[in-house]
């Protein structure tokens, strides 16, 4: 089976997407016996004709399928999920506030945490409340909540709109995390 440019490499790996969101290019490139140029090249033909979606965080890309649910904020949020992050959204579904310290407390490192913290703070997920302490953000809590089970988000009905601004300016009268707190 052939796409529209006559890759099936690439159909194959938009498929796969679909079971495996959020892949980086050397996922790809290791899951089709692919050198990780090549796995990238892939990837970004298939982003240029809008079939998926590229999320950068840092250096990392990660590939997410175009109109399978996953919205901006549910594909910032997987994008940066690491154990730590993971921790800091469970709290926050879990108490509606987040402290660092409490991160720490279940066993994650204060470095991870801080990275955590500024990531999800980045994407909107948390703002900073107080002294260490962070609430929601303007992230809807559904789309953490499906980005956390790795599914895609049943509340967003038009993936094309996005749900939250590409920047994410402080509120007036807000504090917003930094890496020094």
């Amino acid at each position: 089976m052939s796409g529209r440019d006559g890759s099936p490499t690439r159909e194959e790996i938009k498929a796969w997407l679909n079971e495996d969101p959020g892949a980086r290019p050397s996922d790809v490139a290791d899951a089709f016996d692919l050198h990780p140029s090549t796995a990238d090249y892939h990837l970004r033909r298939l982003a240029e004709r809008g079939a998926i979606v590229r999320e950068r965080v840092g250096r990392e890309l990660h590939h997410y399928p175009h109109g399978e649910g996953w919205c901006q904020d549910a594909r910032a949020v997987h994008a940066r999920l690491t154990a730590a992050g993971r921790a800091v959204i469970e709290r926050l579904l879990d108490r509606g506030l987040v402290s660092r310290r409490a991160i720490v407390a279940r066993g994650h490192s204060r470095s991870a945490t801080r990275w955590a913290i500024d990531k999800m703070s980045e994407a909107g997920v948390i703002e900073r409340a107080g002294w260490g302490i962070y609430e929601q953000g303007s992230v809807d809590l559904d789309c953490a909540t499906a980005a956390l089970r790795e599914e895609p988000c049943p509340a967003c009905n038009d993936v094309d709109q996005p749900t939250r601004p590409t920047s994410n300016p402080s509120p007036k009268g807000k504090m917003v995390a930094s890496r020094f707190d």
